[in-house]
Formats: structure tokens, sequence, C-alpha cells
């Protein structure tokens, strides 16, 4: 089989960490199937994107497109590229990512391929740009969602789908959706050709540290965007609320960047906790895995969450979870893993800490691996996938 990715988030030069999970499921799936072959359609995402908010986006305009080209990742995957200047749909801007994508597509044709399938991921701009490849060469076409909430505000009008994602999806020959929230939230629009897979990680990176498993661990850890949907707010309450209660020597190690970053360490330092809490900036994929790895807990205060891969990257690593009922988390979270609270409940996650504190040594790291290898393991999830795309073509 012949598939045709489209992914609306990817990662760039600029922004190494935007859409990673795309670009690792993507390859996780090429790497299962061997015998299929894989396009990957870019056009420089973000970073050809002019905004008229930032004037020193507007020098991208005058920049020549660069030429089309490929790069071959994989003995069976190939990331095609066809940078061009973008701007927003309300300006016109998906005339010029359309035709990237047209390249890109006719660039299977001179390698001698013939499409199958066309998968989108994240439906803006994503599943627009399937449908139109779609009706142009006859090929059926899904998506899958990962936006949280959805949609994004921008992309809803009076209480409606704006007309350039509603027309993506109607056609679609089925919306994947990462969690059984996030179905419920397209539905609601009235999408009804949907099922729900869930997202999965690289179990053969995310590993538990055998070397280091009985070693003295000082600090729980978060990863996400500083904005206020993951609820960094409410974690600086929460320590605020335990400072005087734990360990002096139990920090919390925050990773992230984003708009509210600067307000978050002030924040911090306002409340008088600015001495437990390390904002520690981005972290490579490497990096990542050395602080899971040797976390007392993952903990993240989201106020929603579609899914939320980076509790699974915990779980992989043996860590158990605190995370709040917000979509995602309460489909995976249970007694043998982690906590649940409810969202914004600063008080009662306080007081949740404390007791898990308590009860830590219950946790054993094997039974929160296989909490996740049953259900979210590439090796499970690339075969639902899969199957999928059987039953479509």
């Amino acid at each position: 089989m012949n598939i045709f990715f489209i992914p609306s988030w990817y990662p760039t030069e600029s922004n190494p960490n935007f859409g990673i999970f795309c670009r690792e499921q993507i390859s996780c799936y090429a790497n299962a199937f061997p015998d299929d072959n894989i396009f990957v359609s870019l056009w420089g995402q973000e970073d050809y994107f002019i905004s008229p908010a930032d004037p020193s986006s507007w020098g991208k305009i005058f920049s020549r497109n660069e030429e089309s080209r490929s790069v071959r990742n994989e003995s069976n995957l190939f990331e095609l590229n066809t940078p061009v200047a973008h701007w927003s749909h309300r300006l016109g801007g998906l005339s010029q990512v359309t035709k990237a994508n047209q390249k890109n597509f006719l660039q299977t044709k001179v390698m001698g391929h013939k499409i199958d399938l066309i998968h989108a991921h994240v439906s803006f701009p994503g599943a627009y740009l399937a449908r139109k490849l779609s009706e142009q060469h006859g090929i059926p076409y899904l998506v899958t969602e990962h936006m949280s909430p959805f949609p994004f505000s921008h992309l809803e009008k009076h209480g409606k789908l704006i007309k350039e994602l509603a027309w993506g999806l109607e056609k679609s020959s089925k919306i994947v959706c990462v969690s059984k929230h996030l179905e419920e939230e397209v539905n609601s629009y009235g999408l009804n050709e949907t099922c729900v897979i869930p997202n999965f990680i690289d179990e053969d990176f995310f590993v538990i540290d055998s070397q280091n498993v009985n070693k003295s661990k000082k600090y729980f850890l978060t990863v996400g965007g500083m904005v206020p949907q993951k609820g960094i707010e409410d974690l600086v309450k929460v320590v605020s609320f335990v400072d005087g209660q734990i360990d002096p020597e139990i920090k919390f190690k925050i990773v992230g960047e984003g708009s509210e970053l600067e307000n978050y360490k002030k924040l911090a330092e306002e409340m008088r906790v600015g001495h437990r809490i390390e904002f520690l900036g981005s972290k490579n994929r490497e990096e990542l895995l050395e602080l899971y790895q040797n976390c007392l807990a993952f903990i993240l205060t989201s106020q929603h969450e579609s899914f939320g891969l980076v509790y699974l990257e915990a779980m992989a690593c043996g860590r158990p979870v605190l995370a709040t009922r917000c979509g995602g988390p309460e489909t995976f979270i249970n007694e043998k893993n982690g906590l649940l609270f409810d969202v914004g409940d600063a008080p009662g996650i306080s007081r949740g800490l404390l007791t898990f504190l308590e009860k830590l040594e219950q946790y054993d790291p094997q039974v929160i691996r296989k909490t996740f290898s049953d259900k979210f393991s590439k090796e499970v999830v690339t075969k639902e996938v899969r199957s999928l795309y059987g039953s479509i073509c």
C-alpha cells in the first residue's frame, strides 16, 4: 500500500518539537509495515507562516520559494517538501499550501508510485488539503484528529465549524479520534463517521531505567506548553499548598516553552515557591527520557487534553502519573499507575499529592509500564491503524 500523509503539524528547523508526535507516529508505522511506502507532504509548516500581527515574519513573502525536494528517512519513508510562504485562511493563504501539496503528490508519480490512500493528521488545514487531492485523483482519505479542545476557537464561528474545516471533514472516509472524549466533541458538530484509535509512542525508546531503578528520586516532572490550557497556574498553587509539608529537597521541574512562561515564573516567586520550582525550558528527546526515568512522578494539571502523549511517555518509563479529569487521562489512569483529580481543584490535588508520597512504594514500575504497553504501544496501535486502512481501500 502507498500512503500519502498530510500532517498539519510537523517539526521544523526553527521549532523541532512542533508536532513531533506526528513524525514519530508516521515513522513507527513505516517501520511496522516495511512493505508499505510512506510519503509525508510538507510545505514548510510554521517556518514559512506569515502573520499580520508579527512584522518580523513579513519578509518571508519576498523570499524565493525553494524547489521541491524529497528526503528518504527510512527505506520506505520519504519526506516531500515544497516550502511556500503562506498566511491565514481568512486572507486566502490556503491556495499556496494547496499548490505545494499538489506538487508533492505529483512527485510520488515521478518516483513511480500510485497512491492508494491519503491520511491527514490534525484536521486543519490537513483535512481540507486531503479532500482537494482526493477529488482531483479519485483516492479515499481519512483524518486523525489531535486538537485539544476541538475545534480551536479560531476554527469555529457562531457555534459552527468554519467552512474550510467542515468541508474537509464531511467527506472523510473516517475521522479517527484519539480518545472517546474527543470523539464526542467531533460528533457534536454532526460528524459521525468516527472511530477511536488512541495515540501511541515508541516503547523501544521510552523505557524503564533498570540500572537506576532504586535511585533516590527527588522531583516531580511536568512537560507541556506554557499556556493556560496546561494548568500551570494551578500547579504553582499546589506547590504553595504542600511546600511546608514535604521533604525540603523535593523539587518540581517544568519543561516547556510558551507565551505565559514569564508570568508563571513571576507567580512562583509571588507565592514564595520559586525555590521549589525549576522552569527548564525546551528539552530534546534524550534529555526528556532521562527526566522521565528519574522523577518521583509525572504531574500535569491540564484544563483540557484530547489525549496527552506525555502521560504515556511517563508510564512507559514506569513512573506514576498525577493528572486531572480533563478529557484524555481518565481513559487510562487508574489505581495501578496514578491518581486523578478534578480540573482546577488545587486543594484536592495538594491533598492527593501528600497521600501519594505516603504510598509511593506501592507503585510498581513494571506494572505501570504494562498498563501502557497493553493498549498504547506502537506494536498494538499500528496494527489497528493498518486494519482501518484495509477497511477503506
